[in-house]
């Protein structure tokens, strides 16, 4: 029979509440950038040293693979991957926490947290590294889940606008520098220190939104300027982007496929990670804020 530690890995993470005193460090998953480093610098925001692993590349897929069996989907093993090279790079000892994705049935992220269990015992690190989903941490203050989902669909809109604008840029590198000065901006205003006190919860959701809010309107200023200065073109194309939510926004994971379409002319328009969001509060909040699981269900975040 197998014994009573490896059922446990079965079960739901206990996910117990953490607090801003917490001395853990915390590692994002590799969700793609600005996805992943802006979820650490809203942890950070609120005490908590929290990090983004370095990006997916080949090596960070190779490392992931020496623990996998072949059957794991290719965004498990760039998660894995990233985070393992981060254990192997930071072995120092220190107590650290994954932030792992959840799910209850509606593909494999219902087993991530048990294979990476399964691999951390393996590598001797089951006692001194923990998983976590995530999820809205009530025990950091009211404000982590609407930071949460601010945080990803401003995300998304920076993401869109570089790859619709792309190929309308004068000199090359125009957008893409753009581009790296807002991301460097948003990671800046996300690790903000949170407020705390009374109505917390409202001022700091409120703050972070207007710094967001101005955020994307000088973005949006900035990139039609850009289309103001392109040359007509009729036969100029828009393409739609979909498909999985941690390949989609993760760049070596596509293969670099926004990229390559601009470079044939081609505007993207890129589904935006929320749709996940909207489907998952329609058919199983429990996916991203576990409470509680199917349709009818109705999710809110304050």
């Amino acid at each position: 029979p197998a014994p009573a530690s490896r059922l446990r890995m079965l079960e739901a993470l206990p996910n117990l509440p953490i607090t801003p005193d917490d001395e853990r460090q915390f590692v994002a998953p590799a969700l793609g950038e600005p996805y992943a480093a802006v979820m650490a610098a809203n942890f950070r925001a609120f005490g908590l040293d929290a990090v983004a692993p370095r990006p997916s590349d080949a090596e960070r897929l190779r490392v992931g693979r020496r623990d996998c069996s072949g059957k794991e989907c290719i965004p498990y093993q760039l998660f894995w991957g990233s985070f393992r090279d981060h254990l192997e790079q930071n072995d120092d000892g220190r107590s650290r926490v994954l932030v792992q994705v959840t799910g209850q049935g509606v593909c494999r992220n219902c087993v991530f947290s048990v294979k990476d269990q399964l691999s951390l015992e393996r590598l001797g690190l089951g006692e001194q590294v923990t998983l976590r989903d995530i999820q809205a941490e009530q025990g950091l203050g009211p404000s982590f889940l609407t930071r949460t989902g601010l945080s990803s669909t401003v995300s998304d809109i920076l993401c869109q606008l570089v790859a619709y604008h792309r190929p309308l840029e004068a000199t090359e590198g125009e957008v893409d520098r753009l581009h790296a000065g807002f991301i460097e901006e948003f990671e800046k205003i996300s690790e903000t220190p949170a407020i705390r006190g009374p109505f917390a919860g409202f001022r700091d959701t409120s703050r972070y939104g207007r710094a967001l809010g101005d955020l994307v309107e000088r973005a949006a200023a900035a990139y039609a300027a850009v289309a103001a200065r392109a040359p007509r073109n009729p036969q100029r194309r828009t393409v739609l982007l979909a498909g999985d939510i941690a390949v989609k926004i993760n760049d070596f994971a596509n293969g670099g496929i926004v990229r390559r379409l601009n470079e044939r002319g081609l505007q993207v328009a890129i589904e935006p990670s929320q749709t996940l969001l909207e489907y998952a509060a329609t058919e199983a909040p429990g996916e991203i804020a576990r409470t509680g699981e199917g349709r009818g269900r109705t999710l809110v975040a304050m």
